[in-house]
């Protein structure tokens, strides 16, 4: 049976609600109104009912609340992948050094009032010059930290004409091989020949592969005779260290690096 509400207490006279707290022990003096709240409280020596938990029915044991983020039971999460920041900086750099630029230059006639000639050619890119930079670079495959950081490298080289850090990096990839130069063209003279003689030139952008004068050349030439690493020597246009390894002119003043090579 369910206990009375209070409104159906205050529906009853005194003496009856007196009565009733005879009946359950409770005190039975008063007004009305302090007995009805006699009756509302638990009787003497009752134990208190527990109230359920919110949204929960009476009785149904509080489940255990899992970690946070995680589902009960769920296994330990995945350490997360790394960001594809590097991989988009790698993606940035490997674009730029593999780029052959398109170069147009018109020439003036010089018959008057002649077309001019236009020359288009292709300009190479970075890995051309450097193909054991680029070889490197795909021995590195399967090593994302170690191949951007040659990126990273060759891409110094372009800004600064620094090539040291470059070329550790490439002879960690890659074994040594006989021949083997960072130059875009390698030349053998053949065992045993007479040392020959070539033609040292230097990348001038538009106007394309330019000579070096008799005295830069020379220099060169002789460094590479020798097998010496690097040579310097002094143009009409500047000073230049000159890296045989790396194949590259850095001006003294300004620091501009230039691509070179020698040709028969």
């Amino acid at each position: 049976m369910s206990a009375p509400t209070r409104d159906e207490l205050l529906g009853l006279t005194v003496p009856a609600l007196k009565e009733r707290c005879r009946q359950s022990g409770r005190p039975c003096s008063g007004r009305k109104g302090e007995l009805v709240d006699a009756l509302l409280r638990p009787a003497p020596g009752a134990a208190p009912r527990k109230r359920p938990a919110a949204g929960a029915a009476a009785g149904a044991a509080p489940r255990k609340r899992p970690a946070a983020g995680a589902a009960a039971g769920a296994a330990a999460p995945k350490k997360a992948a790394p960001g594809p920041g590097g991989r988009d900086e790698a993606a940035r750099h490997f674009a730029a050094l593999s780029r052959r630029a398109p170069s147009r230059k018109e020439i003036e006639s010089t018959e008057p009032g002649g077309a001019p000639t236009v020359v288009e050619r292709t300009l190479p890119s970075f890995f051309d010059y450097y193909p054991r930079a680029r070889r490197a670079h795909d021995a590195l495959a399967g090593d994302g930290p170690a191949r951007l950081a040659l990126l990273r490298a060759c891409a110094r080289v372009v800004e600064t004409g620094d090539a040291a850090a470059m070329g550790a990096l490439v002879a960690a990839a890659l074994p040594p091989d006989a021949g083997d130069a960072a130059a875009p063209i390698d030349v053998d003279a053949g065992a045993g020949a007479p040392p020959a003689a070539f033609r040292w030139q230097v990348d001038g952008g538009d106007a394309g592969w330019l000579d070096f004068d008799a005295a830069s050349n020379a220099a060169a030439e002789d460094a590479r005779r020798r097998g010496a690493g690097s040579a310097a020597f002094t143009s009409p246009y500047g000073s230049y260290d000159l890296n045989l390894e790396f194949m590259v002119q850095i001006n003294r003043a300004t620091g501009t690096a230039r691509p070179v090579r020698y040709v028969p």
